[in-house]
């Protein structure tokens, strides 16, 4: 949370003005971006074109490819102290006593989604960037009611079983991922700007704009460059197959769950979708592996 209204909202918290990152203890549950997720072509275009930008490099913070993640909710840092983001009474608690108890009761809960049917990997696609307020990012939608009733239940569950309170705004959140923020606010020539270059980009790779999360983490971090596990929430290799995810669902107390005020805004769909050339993270020549992967598309009628 920024101190005053001169700057974005990450920053002092997150990052300084001039851009170094800061001290920000805290924990959260993220689904990571998998190694092998075809979305890192478009992550990494992404990333490539903001960082090309003289004007621009000075006006945002990049944050590194190995902490691109979806948060699926939540937890507490010591940068805010709002009663209302804490479990109850526990605002004055330090940071990592609430990490190992959350970590306890998630690895308690660790069983309930095979039970309930809600285990990864989820199918994800992105609909769009968020707007240029905090940072950038993309806008992420789901695309089946079943799907739907996975993760919401899945954020049920922890918020009640696990963390033990819900954000002022659970019921509204929007998925995203993450890959920079902003330093100053852009003015709105610039922010123009920003948006065609990066709209431009969404649509030259539609079809990498669909993608599967494999796993779902408990972490703990020291700052937003790094987002270490302190315990597995759910897995892929937790449900055999969809056929089997499908028939536990029909008996899973998600079916009876309360609607979502923000339901039409995401959608899930199950299917595996193809990795056809997996992109290293740490490769240097990334600008080679986005090209490797097109052309593997363009010799594959299988791939999205």
């Amino acid at each position: 949370m920024s101190c005053s209204n001169e700057y974005p909202p990450g920053v002092p918290s997150k990052f300084s003005p001039s851009g170094d990152v800061q001290l920000f203890p805290g924990n959260t549950v993220v689904a990571h971006i998998p190694p092998t997720s075809p979305l890192l072509a478009v992550l990494y275009q992404l990333y490539a074109s903001i960082s090309q930008q003289s004007t621009l490099r000075t006006k945002v913070a990049l944050l590194p490819p190995s902490s691109w993640h979806m948060t699926v909710i939540e937890g507490v840092t010591n940068a805010d102290c709002d009663p209302a983001k804490w479990p109850r009474g526990r605002c004055v608690a330090p940071v990592q006593d609430c990490t190992e108890e959350f970590a306890d009761n998630l690895k308690d809960l660790n069983k309930s989604p095979v039970e309930d049917g809600l285990s990864p990997p989820y199918c994800a696609r992105v609909v769009g960037l968020q707007p240029l307020t905090t940072g950038i990012a993309l806008r992420l939608e789901a695309a089946s009611k079943d799907e739907d009733l996975h993760i919401r239940w899945l954020r049920e569950r922890i918020a009640d079983e696990a963390v033990g309170f819900r954000m002022p705004d659970h019921d509204k959140y929007e998925f995203h991922v993450s890959i920079a923020y902003l330093l100053p606010y852009l003015g709105d020539a610039e922010k123009r700007a920003l948006n065609t270059v990066l709209q431009e980009i969404l649509e030259r790779f539609p079809q990498f704009l669909e993608f599967n999360l494999d796993y779902v983490e408990f972490c703990s971090f020291e700052n937003v460059f790094a987002f270490d596990r302190a315990s597995l929430v759910a897995d892929k290799t937790a449900v055999t197959s969809q056929e089997e995810k499908s028939k536990i669902l029909e008996n899973s107390p998600a079916r009876q769950m309360r609607p979502s005020v923000d339901a039409h805004r995401l959608r899930w769909i199950v299917k595996d979708i193809p990795m056809d050339a997996p992109i290293d993270p740490d490769d240097p020549d990334w600008f080679m592996a986005i090209m490797v992967i097109e052309d593997a598309t363009d010799n594959d009628s299988s791939t999205v």
